[in-house]
């Protein structure tokens, strides 16, 4: 006996959507026929059946070109698909890839800037401004058109004295007739500004230090300065020529607001003769070369410095002996974080090499074994913490240095450097909590000074510099 399996009825809808679905275009009727229902769906058998009727439902018919997927070969594309969303995610980073795009417009931005600079002065135009005025493109809220202000409410970075901020309107910002936030009259080049408007960092903010600044140096020289926020600009920033490798900068003089985005002292040790170790950072934060007994010399001048001129030895060991001494330090609050520590050192032995201290509290060092730590006053002697031991600094070469503390919720991060190679550890212990009087060679916390190790270019930042900040300064002034 035959049996009838009853099988489903699609509506006419889905009826006609399934004959649309056929590749030669024909509308092929599909539908099923619904049967009676037979008195052997009592047996058993019929359950199978029906299962294979399901199972068979959506499929095209013999001799139909239809092609469709299954539930479980979806479900494999799908992730197929994931797992390339998440490779793509990882290798292309498409966060850096947006920092990288607004880094490459700011250098834009500003070579533009620098040119329509050019073409003004050419022409025998020589107005530039205020010589002392850091000039910033973030508006003023508060001001009406025209109007200019020092930027007090806007939580600019600290300026040393005697330079201060100018900001003009909201209104005014991009204005090329030199009451934008450029006072420079491009308008008046014969040829018509060569810009349409003035450019604005593509951020704009204080919070980030992300905004374009000029300022006017002797003799009408210029500077235009940008702070870059992908990984892969930071080595475009270092090599710019600003004496802050952090920072970009275009124009005629770039020395002359180095202290814009945290640096607060830069010795270059390159003197090459004299007892003054000088402060380029523009705080002012110059050192003076001693020695506490007529035992030893002060600090010697020598050849061979990272970049092929002058650097300082300090040959002997133990107290009594030679050091710069700073004195109390300018831009950099007490008893806050974060804060950085950059020098270049060669050294040939083991003994614990400070290259700053500051106030009794901390110091960057070279302990014994040839490792980077951060020594900690609250327990004198040989404490503290070991940074990054993955290079030997003892080997008489030139060898880049850096600790970086960052605060971290409750806590801190250190982020040491050696050389290219940067690693992060979390703080343990008590840490420095009090700055003021510095040292450079000098070891504040127990008296130790340091053992025949020459000294170049120096650095501190009253903030906390990126790993891929500290490989660019690296990278930037290598031997």
């Amino acid at each position: 006996m035959t049996k009838n399996h009853p099988v489903l009825h699609i509506p006419k809808a889905q009826d006609k959507i399934l004959r649309c679905a056929q590749n030669d275009g024909s509308e092929e009727d599909v539908s099923f026929k619904a049967t009676k229902r037979s008195s052997t769906s009592r047996h058993p058998e019929r359950s199978v059946s029906s299962v294979h009727q399901m199972a068979d439902y959506g499929r095209p018919k013999e001799g139909s070109s239809r092609s469709s997927f299954t539930l479980i070969e979806l479900l494999i594309v799908i992730a197929i698909i994931g797992i390339l969303a998440a490779v793509v995610v990882l290798v292309l980073n498409p966060s850096q890839l947006l920092s990288q795009s607004r880094d490459s417009r700011r250098t834009q931005d500003l070579s533009n800037l620098n040119n329509a600079i050019g073409m003004y002065l050419s022409e025998g135009n020589s107005v530039l401004g205020q010589t002392d005025t850091v000039y910033v493109s973030i508006p003023d809220p508060t001001l009406l058109p025209g109007a200019t202000s020092t930027c007090s409410s806007l939580g600019l970075p600290t300026l040393p004295t005697p330079y201060v901020y100018q900001c003009v309107s909201t209104s005014s910002l991009r204005n090329v007739n030199g009451s934008g936030w450029l006072p420079v009259n491009l308008s008046i080049v014969s040829s018509g500004s060569p810009i349409p408007e003035l450019p604005i960092d593509p951020v704009n903010t204080t919070s980030t230090n992300e905004f374009y600044t000029y300022a006017l140096g002797t003799s009408s020289t210029y500077e235009l300065t940008s702070y870059f926020e992908s990984d892969k600009y930071q080595q475009t920033a270092a090599n710019s020529g600003n004496p802050d490798p952090t920072t970009y900068a275009i124009g005629s003089n770039l020395s002359i607001t180095p202290f814009i985005h945290g640096l607060v002292g830069y010795w270059p040790l390159n003197e090459g003769s004299g007892t003054t170790a000088k402060d380029e950072s523009g705080w002012g934060n110059n050192g003076t070369l001693e020695s506490n007994t007529s035992t030893y010399p002060i600090p010697q001048w020598v050849n061979g410095g990272i970049s092929g001129g002058a650097a300082l030895a300090f040959s002997q060991s133990g107290s009594g002996a030679n050091k710069i001494v700073i004195g109390s330090f300018n831009g950099l609050s007490i008893n806050s974080y974060p804060v950085t520590f950059i020098g270049w050192e060669r050294n040939t032995t083991g003994y614990t090499n400070p290259i700053i201290s500051l106030s009794g509290n901390s110091s960057l060092e070279i302990n014994r074994g040839g490792q980077l730590w951060l020594h900690e006053c609250s327990a004198p002697g040989d404490t503290g913490m070991t940074v990054n031991s993955s290079v030997n600094i003892n080997d008489g070469g030139w060898h880049f240095v850096a600790i970086s503390i960052a605060q971290n919720g409750s806590g801190c991060n250190i982020t040491g450097a050696v050389d290219g190679s940067v690693s992060t550890i979390a703080c343990t212990g008590s840490l420095p909590s009090n700055y003021g009087n510095a040292n450079i060679a000098f070891d504040d916390c127990d008296g130790t000074y340091n053992s025949s190790t020459t000294f170049n270019s120096v650095l501190v930042y009253s903030r906390a510099l990126t790993a891929a900040q500290l490989k660019a300064v690296y990278s930037a002034k290598k031997p």
